[in-house]
């Protein structure tokens, strides 16, 4: 019967069971107006559009009911509604305990469809959706765009569903995931499974991909400022605004000096080198990277210095060198960071809730950051003990 039609589709668009008011509504609509006109009301209300995270107050709080539960796992892991089995554990009461909620969710982790999600989260922690949308002066670079998104996607799957599920493999891996036509605009050797080798001395896992690479550059040049916020911003959670009043600038070409030569007034004047001590020396060691990935060794027939200094890499102002020569080891120095491990726990917590962390948050953030800093959770089992916090099910 009709109504029975309205309360399934119903459930399934709201993420719950409609109220017999919804059912009662909507079924009026229907003998009124016909079917076509019901399923547009239902996939037009907000209760469909938005997922709700209301809860009920309990001393202080408001506790996510089951439905909301199961609408925050299903999306934090798979990016879409809640399945038939989520669905009939939470009209069940199935996802009220701490226990109930870590099964389902190594259900979910372990299901297909969390490769998508998780690589939808690598392209949105490392803001590299852009690189589809932007021209550089490489006749080939508009074919291989699109295919430097799904390497960066495909290689985060990889390692957390595939390999060791280590936030060091993401950094120091000797490998990418690689289309054979992106393998080949690299100048590498397409394997089986897309496995691409990286060259001795080059490249290190994410540090290596066009897609930030690119992403990071103007239309004919690499971009050490922008390859170093890369870093900071994203890798280390580390911001510097930019100073009020000071317009920053590209230096002009001038093809007698390098890169690194034109760079040098914001480090020989006091009020740029304020902030561009901590991004300059961090971008040039990517400077062998040209503006869309590919490896150079020459500018202008000059030899290229692509040394670099990852310098206060725990913390801004501590004073701190890290200088180093290669890809490779600036990887070493990122991976062994613990701050670097703790942004990429805040960067998937904010990913998995939806917000950015508030006080309440503090306390399940630094519970969860220790223990993947300690090597006692893989990315993996981060992903699922997130859902063991106390801030998961809960709101202010």
């Amino acid at each position: 019967n009709s109504s029975g039609d309205i309360a399934s589709f119903g459930k399934r668009a709201f993420r719950r069971p409609l109220t017999s008011n919804e059912i009662s509504r909507y079924t009026s609509l229907f003998n009124e107006r016909g079917g076509q006109a019901t399923t547009k009301a239902i996939l037009s209300s907000p209760n469909f559009l938005y997922r709700s995270e209301l809860g009920s107050l309990a001393n202080g709080d408001y506790q996510l009911d089951d439905f909301e539960v199961a609408s925050l796992l299903s999306y934090m892991f798979w990016g879409t509604t809640p399945d038939s089995t989520l669905l009939s554990a939470a009209e069940s009461g199935q996802l009220s305990t701490a226990a109930q909620i870590r099964s389902q969710a190594q259900r979910l982790a372990n299901d297909s469809r969390a490769r998508t999600t998780v690589g939808d989260f690598a392209a949105q922690w490392l803001h590299v959706e852009g690189v589809t949308s932007v021209t550089r002066d490489d006749p080939d670079f508009a074919n291989v765009a699109d295919d430097m998104l799904q390497e960066t996607k495909d290689f985060f799957a990889h390692v957390i569903f595939d390999s060791e599920s280590s936030y060091e493999e993401l950094l120091t891996a000797n490998y990418t995931v690689a289309s054979p036509e992106l393998a080949n605009f690299y100048g590498l050797t397409s394997g089986a499974n897309n496995i691409v080798q990286y060259s001795r001395g080059q490249r290190a896992g994410i540090l290596g991909h066009g897609s930030h690479l690119a992403r990071n550059a103007t239309f004919d040049e690499m971009h050490p400022v922008k390859r170093g916020f890369f870093v900071r911003n994203y890798l280390l959670c580390q911001e510097l605004p930019q100073p009020e009043g000071i317009v920053v600038s590209f230096p002009e070409v001038d093809t007698s000096l390098t890169l690194r030569e034109r760079f040098a007034i914001h480090t020989d004047e006091a009020v740029c080198n304020e902030c561009h001590q901590y991004i300059d020396g961090v971008g040039f060691g990517f400077a062998k990277f040209d503006k869309v990935g590919k490896w150079i060794e020459t500018e202008n027939g000059l030899p290229i210095d692509a040394t670099g200094n990852m310098n206060d890499v725990e913390q801004i102002g501590e004073g701190v060198d890290n200088p180093y020569n290669t890809i490779p080891e600036l990887a070493q120095i990122l991976a062994g960071s613990e701050n670097a491990k703790s942004c990429y726990v805040k960067s998937y917590y904010r990913y998995a809730h939806g917000y950015e962390e508030t006080d309440a948050d503090v306390c399940s953030l630094d519970a969860l950051s220790s223990k993947f800093k300690s090597g006692e959770l893989t990315i993996k089992e981060m992903m699922i003990e997130t859902t063991q916090t106390s801030s998961f099910t809960t709101r202010q």
